[in-house]
């Protein structure tokens, strides 16, 4: 096999230093040669909420959200089927969205919390809450272990018979955790009077399930933690033959310098645990089967994520990541937060769900490392940046994840090889950037790793990607919703695979201005609104009161906006409890949002918007104090292209409105090129009470239709691109939707009315 080392400026997770006090460039090497586990995938679980979001009217975008977004490889999901009479349905929606996303690509496994009551001590679903330990019942003496087993079969042959079938399933989430309110059942790794064996319970559904068609593997123990051997006192008393890969979560690692809540941000505590793990279970894969911070979320939760993922990868030696909760319903959690289905007016986005900081966590991995890769150790020389690294078994595909938690940027280059090209994709919260494509990677090209980010360097053989230059007249006069716009590039070359047309609007905010603004009383210090433009700004935005205060951004130009990015800092004092969020429409302020609460990293879609001003209005609070405020553009594909494509006639849409760029992207999420700035503008050729309104012309079933927003009389011609007229004459328009007795047949048309000329394509 063909040598390649690639010399990185990273860190290995080997190394370790003093953290520096300014950027350093680092060095690391990577080599394909010293390979060690084979990658199982990269998920999450989705395990409660399942009815909410097999429900959701919006389920299909968030399916492929989770599922295409990410590129999901591994999914976990619990065995409720405690009554096997019951509906599965649920499950099963979810399920085969998984399948049609993902086809053989990815592995599910299914977790049981609890035996169904009839087979338990205790009576109940839920730990022991007082009284009888919640274990398997005994009969004439006896755990009943067989029933137990026979119903693992039976709950199977149910999810079967939906469509559902686990790869993997593990007979007990954590068995050594009796939690009193929700579903639990406790196992030991020996038997005692009044708790069953783990092992003895095992061996039942190992026996029960034998031979059975689409019969799983089965991973264990599933314990907790790994701290003080846990997982290895379970094993020690299995048939460990009767297991396919062992299981665990990461709760606790034995190490309590950092307990609690605190826990999620320290992974380094977990490595002398994680190094004795993998001398312990190196005759089996691991799976690391759930992980979350168990808090409410904190900024950078997205830095410790990826980071435990890497330590998991380089020091206990897993071979597949799975983060708690992939989609969790309505308390904020989740990778991907989903709102209720049944109260869509109590929403506060849009589509009545939001990605979250540890959807990117888990993206940098899951997007850019597939089933069957390599992990392959690296070494460097600063404790900031924490790096993992995989290849394909080729050898001609690899992915570099780095993770800077230190405090200050880092230089990054690679040398060391020639045929490899790719890109440079980073999440970095303090700039508000996510999971995003920041540039090409050439070889000797060097690049900066911010300061709590997550980069990854996805290699693949060199690839030609075309320059691509803008050709008039896209670039030399404004555009007009509703028309179609011829528009013309020239390539140096094919695209090297499948590319996509967007557009998107282009927003710079010039300036801000708040109704007020905190300050000392001898006017020395103060909070100023000029703090909030800067994200890397480690001061704020504060008002001096606590209600009816605001603060408007101004564009350079009129834009799509739609949607903001807000971080609130929360101070003794209290923080915002009523707030709108306005835009500057037809001269006056027009809320698109209302909320009660903000906080870090807060996030909010709305309708798209053309305006130049966009404003927070606080209500109500305790006290107002904003670190960071700014606007999200709205965008969209336009088309797909083929290899060779140089022209596309866009008709546009009314969403498009502004300032705007065209951008053609490659299915990796590589940018070929992105177009000038040009304007969008909406027509507006008559007034309703006083407000200018605009007209759209369009085709629906051969007939033309034209959108009026008053009632006027309108000169209109219509001709074919020879010049051959139509239609010559007055139109009587009314307010709204007009069906005119005009029938066009395929091609493209040109409509004239009132001054204005534009193209349109049937």
């Amino acid at each position: 096999m063909k040598h390649i080392f690639i010399n990185v400026m990273l860190l290995a997770f080997c190394c370790a230093g003093v953290l520096p006090a300014v950027g350093q460039n680092v060095n690391v090497s990577v080599s394909l040669s010293q390979t060690k586990q084979e990658v199982l995938g990269f998920g999450g679980g989705i395990v409660y909420y399942n009815n909410w979001f097999a429900a959701h009217k919006n389920k299909e975008a968030i399916y492929d959200t989770v599922f295409t977004g990410l590129g999901l490889s591994a999914l976990r999901m619990g065995n409720w089927a405690q009554d096997t009479s019951v509906s599965v349905s649920d499950v099963a929606d979810i399920y085969a969205a998984a399948k049609k996303r993902l086809g053989s690509e990815f592995f599910m496994e299914m977790s049981s919390w609890t035996a169904p009551v009839e087979l338990k001590a205790n009576g109940k679903l839920e730990g022991t809450n007082g009284g009888v330990t919640a274990s398997l019942k005994k009969e004439y003496g006896r755990f009943v272990y067989d029933k137990f087993g026979k119903w693992w079969r039976e709950s199977l042959e149910l999810y079967h018979s939906h469509g559902v079938y686990p790869d993997y399933i593990s007979i007990q989430n954590e068995p050594d955790m009796d939690a009193p309110d929700y579903a639990a059942m406790v196992l030991n790794p020996d038997e005692s009077y009044d708790v069953a064996s783990y092992g003895e319970a095992l061996k039942a559904v190992a026996s029960a399930i034998d031979g059975m068609e689409h019969e799983p593997k089965i991973v264990g123990p599933e314990v907790l933690g790994i701290g003080w051997n846990q997982a290895q006192k379970y094993v020690e008393k299995l048939d460990k033959k009767l297991l396919d890969a062992y299981s665990f979560h990461y709760y606790h690692s034995g190490k309590n310098d950092h307990e609690n809540e605190l826990r999620y941000a320290h992974p380094d505590d977990y490595i002398d645990a994680f190094k004795g793990m993998a001398v312990d279970f190196a005759d089996k894969p691991q799976i690391m089967t759930e992980n979350s911070a168990l808090r409410e979320r904190e900024k950078y939760d997205e830095v410790y994520m990826a980071w435990i993922m890497a330590n998991g990868f380089n020091y206990n030696g897993i071979a597949s990541y799975i983060h708690w909760n992939l989609l969790w319903g309505n308390t904020g959690g989740g990778c991907v937060n989903v709102e209720e289905p049944w109260a869509d007016s109590t929403w506060t986005t849009k589509d009545g769900f939001i990605v979250q900081s540890e959807y990117h966590a888990l993206r940098h991995y899951s997007k850019f490392v597939r089933p069957g890769w390599l992990f392959m150790k690296s070494a460097s020389s600063n404790a900031d940046v924490v790096s993992v690294a995989f290849r394909n078994k080729a050898g001609d595909s690899l992915s570099v994840i780095l993770v800077n938690k230190g405090k200050v940027a880092h230089n990054c280059a690679l040398s060391g090889f020639e045929e490899f090209s790719g890109n440079v994709i980073q999440t970095a919260a303090d700039k508000n950037v996510w999971s995003k494509v920041v540039g090409k990677y050439e070889v000797g090209d060097v690049f900066s790793l911010p300061a709590m980010s997550i980069t990854t360097v996805a290699l693949h053989p060199a690839m030609v990607i075309p320059d691509v230059k803008w050709e008039a007249p896209l670039l030399d006069d404004v555009c007009l919703s509703g028309e179609t716009k011829a528009l013309n590039w020239i390539l140096s070359d094919t695209f090297p695979m499948k590319a996509s047309l967007y557009w998107k609007a282009v927003l710079k905010v010039v300036g801000a201005e708040a109704s007020s603004e905190w300050e000392n009383e001898d006017g020395t210090f103060g909070w100023y609104v000029d703090n909030l433009l800067d994200v890397n700004n480690t001061s704020r935005w504060a008002a001096q009161s606590s209600e009816n205060e605001w603060v408007e951004l101004k564009l350079d130009t009129f834009a799509a906006v739609s949607g903001v990015f807000i971080d609130e800092e929360t101070t003794e004092y209290g923080v915002i409890d009523s707030f709108e969020l306005q835009c500057f429409i037809n001269d006056e302020w027009v809320t698109v949002h209302e909320g009660v609460s903000i906080g870090s990293d807060f996030q909010v879609d709305f309708e798209p918007v053309n305006t130049n001003r966009v404003r927070l209005f606080v209500k109500t609070a305790g006290s107002i104090n904003i670190n960071y405020f700014t606007v999200k553009g709205a965008g969209g594909k336009i088309t797909d292209l083929y290899a060779d494509q140089e022209n596309y006639d866009w008709l546009i849409g009314d969403e498009v409105s502004g300032r705007v760029a065209l951008e053609i992207l490659l299915a990796d999420g590589t940018s070929v090129s992105e177009s000038e700035p040009f304007d969008v503008k909406k027509e507006t050729s008559c007034l309703n009470n006083g407000k200018t309104v605009q007209e759209r012309v369009c085709v629906e079933d051969d007939r033309m239709v034209f959108y009026s927003s008053c009632n006027q009389m309108l000169s209109l011609s219509v001709c074919d691109e020879l010049g051959k007229v139509v239609f010559n004459g007055s139109v009587s328009l009314s307010q709204g939707r007009n069906v005119l007795d005009i029938k066009l047949p395929n091609g493209v048309w040109v409509v004239n009315f009132g001054k204005r000329s534009c193209k349109i394509l049937k």
